[in-house]
């Protein structure tokens, strides 16, 4: 008589594996749903079974299957991954705000090693309908509040800010009136934040403008008082403020000023403007090093050409923040 033998998850999970790499996915779903039958909090059944109704174009199923792996494993990478997979073939419209998406969100946004560029859209949405933060994506919305300006330290909204971009003018609104009020902060002294939310707010708002090339609008009386600041800081850039420093890195790129590497000593060991200052100065002091070793395919030798290649150099949008995931 042959004697019922009870198969580990793990080996459940090699045939489920095997069965993924022969093409075969009715077989892999049938060996990850008997894992799930011995324990329906199996991570990593529930992420391949996601993987494969994403095969199958099953986008929401995958979806609902990669959030449950999330919430068990939020530090496996694979599992960030396929939820980016999943949403990046998605469009979001919230009636109501979803916790579980955005506690995904919020565990990609924390690290470094995945490419959330293709989580604006989703972060937007999920900030429409924040039970605390809604009131952020309202293009109405005014920074003379102290309860508003207090929302702008949000973990959350600081994380999407600093790292993704979102394709909306009426978001574009807000953020021109959040920079004026750090101006406004700064210059009246009106204190909305405190030293250090202010350089927090603001090292964020630089990064989505710099990625961005800075095309948000700007006021007559802002322009002056860049311009103003820019002076100054070419004059004794190692004699710049923090806050200054910050603000200004919101209007302009701050390796525009002349002698800007000087900062990269001065603010080494900053928590917060470190990041801006390798970000803006330090990556163009690393590519400039690494440029002349390049080998040119050809030779530019018109003058036009070389106006082009002077502008995408000076101008690479998109910039890449991450290698493609097909290289």
């Amino acid at each position: 008589m042959s004697k019922n033998v009870k198969v580990s998850s793990a080996k459940m999970h090699d045939r489920a594996s095997l069965a993924l790499v022969k093409g075969d996915l009715n077989t892999a779903e049938i060996w990850l749903e008997k894992a799930l039958e011995e324990n329906e909090r199996d991570a990593t059944a529930l992420a391949m079974l996601a993987n494969i109704y994403l095969k199958r174009d099953d986008t929401q199923t995958a979806l609902g299957l990669i959030l449950l792996a999330i919430a068990e494993k939020p530090d496996e990478l694979v599992h960030l991954e396929i939820f980016i997979s999943c949403v990046s073939r998605m469009s979001f419209s919230f009636t109501a705000f979803n916790a579980s998406i955005a506690n995904a969100v919020e565990v990609c946004l924390q690290r470094d090693d995945v490419n959330v560029m293709r989580l604006g859209q989703l972060w937007h949405a999920l900030l429409s309908c924040h039970p605390e933060l809604a009131d952020l994506a309202d293009p109405g919305v005014s920074f003379e509040s102290e309860k508003i300006a207090r929302l702008a330290v949000h973990p959350f909204f600081l994380a999407g800010l600093g790292q993704l971009m979102v394709q909306s003018r009426q978001f574009e609104t807000i953020l021109v009136k959040l920079r004026a009020a750090l101006r406004d902060d700064l210059v009246s002294k009106t204190r909305r934040w405190t030293d250090e939310e202010f350089l927090r707010v603001a090292a964020a708002l630089s990064h989505y403008n710099f990625f961005t090339e800075y095309i948000l609008d700007t006021t007559p009386e802002e322009d002056i008082w860049v311009e103003e600041q820019r002076k100054k800081m070419t004059d004794v850039p190692q004699q710049a403020g923090a806050a200054v420093l910050a603000l200004f890195s919101c209007y302009d790129s701050l390796g525009n000023i002349p002698d800007a590497s000087v900062l990269v000593d001065v603010f080494d060991g900053h928590a917060i403007l470190k990041p801006v200052i390798d970000l803006q100065i330090g990556e163009a002091i690393r590519q400039s090093k690494i440029k002349d070793r390049i080998p040119s395919a050809t030779a530019i030798e018109d003058s036009v050409s070389g106006q082009v290649r002077d502008m995408y150099e000076a101008f690479p949008y998109p910039r890449w923040r991450y290698l493609p995931q097909n290289l």
